[in-house]
């Protein structure tokens, strides 16, 4: 098989690639209206919490910034967010243009001149992420404290843009750790195959544009993707070894207590990579490997714990569940799952909840963008089942345990936390919204190797 192109042409692509994205994710954020991020709000006035009043929300019923139901006087917001802080006087955006040209000129100077510097006080509001483990917001303090004193516009341009670019440098670290598997590989096939792996990094925002709607915003997820990207690489590099270290998963550990500290996501995350080395081991070394992995499965696991169980059982004892999740507490109120399928379950609200699903994995949005009709989306649906089989295609022939399937291993836990969402909102409510897709570029790193795998397998049925 004859390289494609020359090794040095084939990085400068990546590169240009990734420049791309990055710019276009800057682009993104300098034309979204402030607060059309999903859930910006709340991440904000967390991150003001932190920062301003050295406080961590850890009653259940921390509110909403005042300086946020300010902005709501002069300048317009999303409907989506009027049920959390209802309103007569709030302006939408129709609203907001029909207001009288001295109107219009003030609310200009509010949000686009330099005020007094901003500042948290309790509002009426209630924040409703404020169940999120706080390192996200820790990080974020100082880039607001730096900015409080500037612009609305400029201040949420530079917190965006900071947030995007923790998610960007995930993409940056899958695109070197498929190059570097790829020397280590002897194989001509394999090296092509990961070098495929990168393209697919690189490609990823593009294929699937929510991405943008995900990582382009005041946001956890940010973070998470370049904690995960690591957890990937130091994983990727542990599959190259003869034999496993305590450094490694030590250092596994440190990065998945790290991801736990920043949202519930990564416990089934770790659930994922622990299976993964545990069956890894086994199949490789046999009872001897699995005992001794499975001890330093338990150091991790306790790592995670003293790290992070205070937070975790503050979210109990708050909201009667450890992730914290409001619908998981009124599910729990209401009789539990199982009583609530008997009474709203139906066939068609799954399969259409699934769709959306799929749909919100790759379709860029917003709280106000036009949703068109599910029927006009399904060529995502499609092209997402075609990278599907294509990467299932690439895979079938190799084992479990080898690096290609790494992928599947960290992805599976998450989707059937989502389908169970899925289910547990139609428990309570009989239909299965609220549960969109765009999460899953948490996995970014993973399944963007995942989809050059995919496009070399298509390359190698349909071209060679």
């Amino acid at each position: 098989m004859k390289p494609l192109f020359k090794f040095n042409s084939f990085v400068s692509a990546i590169i240009l690639l990734l420049a791309g994205s990055f710019l276009l994710g800057a682009s993104y954020i300098a034309i979204l209206p402030i607060w059309e991020g999903f859930d910006e709000t709340a991440h904000f006035s967390y991150i003001q919490q932190v920062a301003d009043s050295k406080k961590l929300p850890l009653d259940g019923k921390d509110p909403i910034s005042t300086d946020i139901e300010k902005y709501y006087q002069y300048a317009p917001v999303p409907k989506a967010i009027f049920s959390e802080t209802p309103s007569k006087k709030r302006l939408t955006y129709q609203s907001f243009f029909l207001k009288s040209d001295e109107s219009l000129s003030d609310s200009k100077e509010f949000v686009h001149s330099t005020n007094s510097p901003r500042k948290y006080f309790p509002g009426r509001g209630h924040n409703w992420e404020s169940q999120h483990p706080p390192l996200y917001y820790i990080l974020l303090s100082p880039i607001y404290l730096a900015t409080k004193q500037l612009s609305w516009g400029k201040q949420i341009f530079i917190l965006r843009i900071t947030s995007y670019t923790f998610a960007w440098l995930g993409l940056v670290v899958s695109v070197f750790t498929c190059l570097e598997l790829a020397k280590k590989k002897s194989s001509r096939n394999k090296i092509y195959l990961w070098n495929w792996a990168a393209i697919g990094a690189g490609l990823w925002p593009f294929f699937f544009p929510a991405w943008f709607s995900d990582m382009a915003r005041i946001g956890n997820d940010s973070i998470c993707c370049l904690l995960l990207s690591l957890v990937w690489l130091v994983s990727i590099k542990m599959t190259t070894l003869e034999k496993t270290c305590y450094k490694h998963f030590l250092l596994l550990g440190f990065l998945l207590s790290l991801g736990c500290l920043t949202k519930v996501i990564f416990i089934p995350i770790t659930f994922g990579v622990l299976s993964f080395w545990l069956f890894r081991e086994w199949n490789l070394r046999g009872e001897i490997g699995f005992l001794k992995t499975t001890r330093l499965c338990c150091l991790i696991i306790v790592a995670i714990v003293v790290s992070n169980g205070w937070w975790y059982w503050n979210n109990y004892v708050q909201y009667g569940v450890i992730s914290g999740n409001i619908d998981l507490k009124f599910l729990k109120q209401a009789g539990g799952l199982w009583d609530g399928l008997e009474i709203n379950f139906s066939f068609l609200q799954w399969v259409r909840s699934n769709a959306a699903l799929a749909v919100t994995f790759g379709w860029i949005g917003s709280w106000s963008l036009v949703k068109p009709q599910l029927i006009f989306l399904t060529p995502i649906i499609f092209m997402l089942f075609l990278v599907v089989y294509a990467y299932l295609q690439n895979i079938r022939h190799r084992k479990i345990i080898s690096s290609e399937w790494l992928p599947t291993w960290l992805a599976l836990p998450i989707l059937i936390g989502l389908s169970y969402h899925i289910l547990v909102r139609i428990a309570l409510t009989g239909e299965g919204r609220g549960t969109p897709g765009f999460y899953l570029h948490i996995l970014a790193a993973p399944m963007s190797a995942a989809l050059g795998l995919s496009l070399y397998q298509i390359w190698v049925n349909n071209f060679l």
